[in-house]
Order: structure tokens, then sequence, then C-alpha cells
């Protein structure tokens, strides 16, 4: 089996489009993961103006025969071109949403967002794998059984999490439209696109999605469509467009954060993202939908692929008393302040370039709470100031630093680890109580 591994930095491209030969590249599209079960959300995701932009690692696999042949190939500007665009554009998708919707399924009352803060870090796979190539026809039930090795042997050989997108092709359809070069008028492929849904009870889920035949459609396209009195005899520049690359890709991924599809007739909506591509063209994106896109790289198993380094220097503003009792991942530090009492008894994966800062009288509970970094490359600090104070109980906090300027610490069977060259500083007139636990 060949691996070969290109990593590409995104760009920023446009595409034009005409929705009225949307159904020219028709897929199928569907998504599963059953009942869905979602927790309270623990943030109030409506506002994003100070998250910072959250880039979620994809591996694009290229399937091939065991002879190479049978998918995009690297050597062919043509193909790197067609997924370099794949590429760009499903980020400019995510960067700047249009403002035009339909109000059959947006109502406009929460206003618009231009940017969803989220990003594709791609990583192009090419792999010849005769037996995974060939996913012709069937549901989406499950991930086919002739891909589900590969995509352990990939997760297992990741430095990092991934969603794996695999590229496979049907070979009845191949070998009829690429090899024998027959030239079907209208489109009859097999190109179900299926994508399996993130999970808010078991955050270690891995998440996949599988395009079938997206090469054999490409070529169907550009040798088949282009020049076609049937298709207007359409030119090649027109054809490109009408195969919007990258919009699918969005689309499906997209689905991954926990967004449905849009299912209207005689095309209403077809200017939403997550409308259909047997009609829709556009990227639109309503605030709700980018609101429960941010919740699920959060609180769901599709955080685990955000980058590690993604964060924002302004904090989360806690100025009234809450408490969090689910796991979460958040991209800020926290700023408890006003008097408030503000608990945590679950997980909480914060950045390490950032503060949890308590202050103005507040008080900082955790019970039963694992607070710890994505990575250790600076250290969490945590200041206690202005006579607020901190109790940790049952709990546990990884590479951090420990700064109590005034008010109070009371440790109680919990574990404290700095980080590399760390302090632990109590101040004078500062409360340090530790009846059980270890500092190391």
């Amino acid at each position: 089996m060949k691996y070969i591994i290109l990593f590409i930095i995104t760009t920023i491209i446009g595409s034009a489009y005409n929705n009225l030969h949307g159904q020219v590249f028709e897929d199928i599209d569907e998504y599963i993961g059953g009942l869905k079960s979602e927790p309270a959300s623990l943030l109030d995701y409506s506002d994003i103006s100070d998250e910072p932009i959250k880039y979620v690692r994809v591996n694009m696999i290229f399937l091939h025969k065991n002879d190479g042949t049978g998918g995009f190939q690297e050597n062919n500007p043509d193909h790197q071109q067609y997924i370099s665009d794949k590429i760009n554009n499903s980020n400019d998708y995510m960067a700047n949403i249009p403002s035009n919707y339909d109000p059959v399924c947006y109502d406009g009352s929460e206003g618009l967002i231009s940017d969803s803060k989220i990003r594709f870090s791609y990583n192009v796979i090419y792999i010849n794998d005769s037996y995974a190539w060939d996913n012709g026809g069937g549901s989406c039930s499950s991930l086919p059984s002739n891909l589900v090795a590969l995509n352990n042997s990939i997760i297992q050989n990741s430095t990092h999490p991934a969603i794996n997108m695999f590229y496979t092709e049907d070979s009845v359809s191949y070998e009829n439209i690429v090899t024998s070069q027959n030239c079907p008028v209208e489109h009859g492929m097999p190109t179900t696109s299926c994508t399996y849904w993130p999970s808010f009870s078991n955050l270690n889920k891995n998440q996949t999605v599988h395009m079938r035949c997206n090469f054999t459609k490409y070529y169907w396209m550009v040798n088949c469509v282009v020049g076609n009195s049937y298709w207007g005899s359409p030119d090649q520049e027109t054809v490109y467009g009408w195969m919007k690359p990258g919009r699918l890709e969005a689309h499906e991924l997209a689905h991954n954060f926990n967004l449905d599809d849009i299912h209207k007739t005689n095309c209403d909506c077809d200017q939403h993202l997550m409308m259909h591509n047997s009609c829709g063209y556009g990227n639109f994106l309503s605030p709700l939908e980018i609101e429960k896109m941010h919740k699920a790289l959060s609180q769901s198993s599709a955080r685990r692929y955000v980058t590690e380094t993604t964060y924002s220097q302004t904090p989360i503003q806690v100025n009234q008393s809450n408490s969090w009792s689910s796991s979460i991942r958040i991209y800020r530090g926290l700023n408890i302040c006003n008097g408030v009492t503000f608990q945590i008894n679950d997980e909480l994966i914060i950045p390490s370039e950032t503060d949890i800062v308590v202050t103005g009288y507040s008080t900082f509970l955790t019970s039963g709470a694992t607070i710890y970094t994505p990575h250790t490359n600076s250290v969490l600090d945590l200041i206690v100031q202005q006579n607020s104070d901190v109790t940790l109980s049952n709990s546990s906090i990884e590479n951090c630093n420990i700064s109590v300027q005034s008010g109070s610490l009371i440790i109680t069977n919990s574990t404290i680890e700095l980080g590399n060259n760390s302090n632990f500083s109590i101040a004078q007139g500062a409360t340090f109580t530790m009846n059980s636990g270890c500092i190391y």
C-alpha cells in the first residue's frame, strides 16, 4: 500500500456558479448519527465576536486502484487545480457568509454573521488500495467494511486526530465512463456522500466522511457535459462553475459539526449551504446554525479535531453565578468577576496560552473536575486576586502556574501539576490551606 502525503495551506479562491444547473452535479447526501442527545449549552454561542477562528483538521484521502489509476493524479495539473479549488473554496464559504437567504428557512430574527470563524486545515493523502477504492452503491448506515481497517490504520499512525474524508469510486461506473469512455447524457452515478455525526456522549468518537464517485463525476462533467447539446453546449469554464468545487466538502463537514440538511420542495433555500446539491448552490448559514457548530466544537467529539493552538486572548467574562456540570473545551480564558460563584464539576479543556482569573470578591469551586491544556508549549495561569476564593475538591489541574495575590486557595484531595519553570506563589496576607492532595 502506497501512502503519499501532501500538506496544503489554504487560500481563498472564488467560483462562479449557475444554480439552474445544480442538478448536473447532483449528489445524494446522507448523514448517520442515530438519535442525538445534546446537553444544554454551557456557553452563549450566539456571540462569536471574541472567539478565535477554529481550525479543524481534515484528511482528504483519495483512493486509487493498486496500479495508481482510478482517481485524481498528483502529476495532473487540472486534477490538482480542482483539489486546490475544493480546499480553498470550502474555506472561503465558511469565511464569507453572504447576506441573501430564503425566509422559508430563516426568518432573519437573529441578524446575520459574515464569518463563521470555522476553517478546515486539510492534509491530502493518496492511497493505492483496490479493495478500499471500489465502493459503489450501498447505504450510509455505517462506514463500509472495506474502509474500516484503512480508517483505523490512518488513525493509529496520525500524530493528531483528523476527520478522515474518503474519496472512493464505483468500479462499474468508472470502467464504463472513464476506461471505456462511454458518455451517458444524463447523470446516473451512485454519488452518495455519507457523513457520520458527532457525539455529545462519546467524546472520543472517530468521525468520517465518505465521498463516492467524485472522480468519475468530475471526468463525466469535463468530458461528457462540456459541449453536449443536451445541456446547451456549455464550454469548459461554464461546466467547471456548475461543479462548484468545495461546496460539497463544506456541506458534509458542517454535518460533522451537527448541522442538519435542509429539505425543501421547488428548490426553496437553494442559496443555503445545507440545502442538497441537487438544488443548493450557495453557502448561506444562519446565526443559529453557526451557533450550533460552535457548540459542537466545544461540547461534542468534533472538538478533538480543532488544532491545539487555537485560542483567543480575550477571556470569557463570568459575571453571573453559574455551574458547568459536563465536559467542555473552550478556546479562551476565564475571568470570574463581580462577586459571583462559579463551579466546575467535569472536564475543562482550556488553552495553555490563557488565564483563569478569579477577581472582585468572587468564588471559584471545583468538585470532581479535571482541568488541562491541549498542549504544553506554554502554561495556564490560575490567578486569585481582590479577596477572591478558590476551592479545589477531588479535582486536578495540569500544566499550570499558581498565583494567589489576595484571598484564599483551599485544596482538598486534589492534585496540581505545575508546568515547566512554573511558580506556586502565595502573597503576603493571602491564605493557602491544603487538607490533602499533591503539588508537583
